[in-house]
């Protein structure tokens, strides 16, 4: 609304009020305004007056560069959130246009023995519980006075704190600001829901700059952008943003547990850091001091190497002894399993998978030497526990499984007792409820299912007769498989499979006649397989995942060496196995599932007691 039709509305309202002698007192001119700002506010949040038309001009033109933490393409998404896509706020009262609405009404109410038109006491008083939000191409939402006093202590301040004004305030300011503003009205619900956005949105090169900002606007964004900093260094190592970070936060970050970087990169770091930034002798004294007494064994890590942002858990399987259920840990920090008091679940089993889904590990299917399962537990990783959810269809040994999105697991094909499966199903995990989908072309157990790019690739396998060499994919979209053209190289059954830098790929495995350790890759989109080198050792139903940018492979069967517990990983920049510690328990039919970035990591590497 421009600063004329605010006028002429004004004057016409006057004039109305004159007419209407019987108007009781008390009818305001204009509820409580947003707020009653000093210019120095106005400077500190960059609060401009301007008209709606301006204000949307100015936005149109922003950036919507990612690289800036609150630029405007975060902001939108905050506020597409809330259905406010706004330039500009106009908190005003009500009673203005009600007036213009009802003054010529004709029913009367008598309050405290003066007489006022029916139609407008009502409006009056709804008015008095009421605001209005104007936003840009003059969209007029009303917002409830009390809701907002309750979510904001500033609104509360403006609308019960006594201030009085006769003309309403147009504040407008860019969208790039609005974690500012949301900071200074003290809207818990819309900080929240910023920080969420900024979090999704936030990149190594902004990192540094948006938790600058959060500092003294959002505490608890500000934390959890800090934890990003320590578990995500390596990032910001790589493109040299750490040197924005204080001499005081490097100090931080170096007596971090979590810190990923290890103790080569940490003295490269503060080098490169006090180049950069003491532009005097006086300055990095504290660092000076911090790395001429740093420990060479361990680095600046006061007691032991720093805690892994990731690890994997070997989970189950199949040792000399039987079905087991013991949880082991590989610290590739330390160079060392470690064995741990944590279960997964509560009795031993084997053939099964163990899906991450980021706060619950699930354990699907599997064997115990007695019983086939088609049961599901799930593991709480922030609480500990565990608890049995919905089942499957079908019972599934020797299962395949995979994330597909955060919100449901595949199982396919496996062994019930009778038959070697081709059906598939996937759990929804919000609705805690299994369905069937489409059956692959052909029986699969002892194959192997991975995801990339929502798409379930299923490798390999046996049907009770023969080894398969085929693998098909299954889109959810159309609720379909897809036999790929081109076959692996060998028959693979008991293979492992996973997906690193967009292709898929294989190793080991059985094909009917010897363990194999032979291993080959495809990229989907050429279509064609190509030979990788050689595993160290022959193996098959072993444990794969892959674990800082390397294929790791544990455990397995190994033919006339019966199970074993050696560990390797294969580095596609040289082409090369590289020998890991062994595991303390030999097993086979394990799984490996990989953990990121979670406090439950310390619980996995730092047991209280070592299990025996």
């Amino acid at each position: 609304m421009s600063e004329a039709q605010s006028s002429s509305l004004d004057q016409f309202v006057e004039e109305a009020s004159q007419r209407s002698k019987n108007c009781h007192n008390s009818c305001d001119k204009s509820i409580v305004p947003l707020a009653t700002k000093s210019s120095s506010i106005s400077e500190a949040l960059s609060i401009t007056p301007s008209s709606s038309s301006s204000s949307s001009s100015s936005l149109s033109n922003q950036s919507t560069d990612i690289s800036d933490y609150d630029s405007s393409a975060v902001i939108s998404s905050a506020l597409s959130a809330l259905s406010v896509s706004t330039a500009s706020l106009n908190i005003k009262s009500t009673v203005n246009s009600i007036a213009q609405q009802h003054f010529n009404k004709t029913i009367i109410t008598t309050i405290d023995g003066k007489k006022i038109p029916t139609e407008l006491y009502k409006s009056q008083q709804k008015a008095r519980s009421s605001a209005t939000i104007i936003l840009n191409r003059n969209i007029a939402i009303t917002m409830d006075r009390i809701e907002f006093a309750q979510i904001s202590p500033y609104f509360r301040a403006a609308f019960y704190g006594g201030f009085s004004e006769t003309k309403s305030k147009l504040l407008s300011f860019d969208r790039s600001k609005i974690l500012d503003i949301t900071s200074y009205l003290l809207i818990d619900p819309l900080l929240t829901l910023i920080s969420d956005v900024i979090l999704s949105k936030v990149n190594a090169n902004s990192l540094v700059l948006a938790y600058h900002k959060a500092e003294n606007r959002h505490v608890p964004l500000a934390q959890k952008l800090w934890k990003i900093i320590v578990r995500q260094f390596d990032r910001l190592l790589a493109n040299n943003t750490f040197l924005r970070l204080s001499e005081v936060e490097i100090l931080k970050l170096l007596h971090d547990k979590h810190l990923n970087i290890n103790k080569n990169e940490e003295t490269a770091m503060v080098r490169k850091w006090i180049t950069a930034n003491d532009y005097n002798n006086g300055c990095a004294m504290q660092l000076r001091e911090a790395l001429r007494g740093r420990n060479d064994a361990i680095g600046f890590s006061e007691n032991e190497p720093r805690l892994p942002n990731s690890v994997l858990l070997a989970s189950g399987g199949w040792s000399n002894i039987g079905p087991t259920m013991l949880v082991e840990t590989l610290d590739c920090r330390a160079q060392r399993w470690v064995r741990s008091e944590l279960k997964l679940f509560e009795l031993p089993r084997a053939y099964h998978a163990v899906i991450n889904t980021g706060e619950h590990l699930f354990t699907i299917g599997g064997f115990n030497g007695a019983e086939y399962y088609r049961s599901t537990k799930r593991f709480n990783l922030n609480n500990r526990e565990c608890m049995e959810v919905a089942p499957m269809y079908d019972q599934r040994c020797y299962v395949g499984c995979g994330l597909l999105d955060p919100e449901r697991i595949i199982a396919i094909g496996g062994y019930n007792n009778h038959d070697r499966l081709r059906s598939a199903e996937i759990l929804h995990i919000p609705k805690n409820q299994w369905h069937r989908i489409a059956e692959m072309s052909v029986r699969r157990s002892d194959g192997h299912c991975v995801i990339m790019k929502n798409i379930a690739y299923a490798i390999g396998g046996f049907d009770g007769m023969n080894c398969h060499s085929s693998v098909e994919y299954y889109d959810p979209q159309r609720d379909r498989w897809f036999i790929m053209s081109n076959n692996m190289t060998s028959r693979r059954s008991g293979v492992g499979a996973a997906t690193l830098e967009g292709v898929v790929f294989i190793c080991g495995g059985f094909d009917g006649t010897s363990r194999l350790q032979t291993c080959e890759f495809i990229d989907t989109r050429e279509g064609k397989w190509h030979r990788l080198r050689s595993m160290n050792r022959p193996r098959s139903n072993f444990g794969i995942e892959v674990l800082n940018n390397q294929v790791v492979v544990a455990g397995g069967y190994g033919g006339m060496v019966g199970t074993i517990g050696e560990t390797e990983a294969y580095d596609f920049r040289s082409n090369n196995w590289i020998e890991l510690p062994t595991m303390s328990l030999r097993r086979s039919a394990l799984y490996l599932t990989r953990i990121e970035n979670h406090d439950i990591i310390e619980a996995f590497v730092r047991p209280s007691y070592t299990a025996t």
